[in-house]
């Protein structure tokens, strides 16, 4: 993507440093990570784990 190009998002996002308790669906491996945006499409967050496309979280 160019520097003109702009992206339109569909949500505003609003920053949160939250702190979220974070694991696959099923599994014990729980990981303390911090939020870092929130919309009405999700949260973003990094994350010190892979998670693959479609992984329950």
């Amino acid at each position: 993507m160019s520097g003109t190009e702009q992206i339109e998002r569909r949500f505003i996002r609003h920053p949160a440093g939250i702190p979220l308790d974070c694991s696959r669906e099923g599994r014990s491996d729980i990981r303390k990570e911090c939020m870092r945006d929130i919309s009405l499409g999700g949260i973003a967050f990094f994350s010190h784990m892979h998670f693959d496309a479609g992984d329950q979280l």
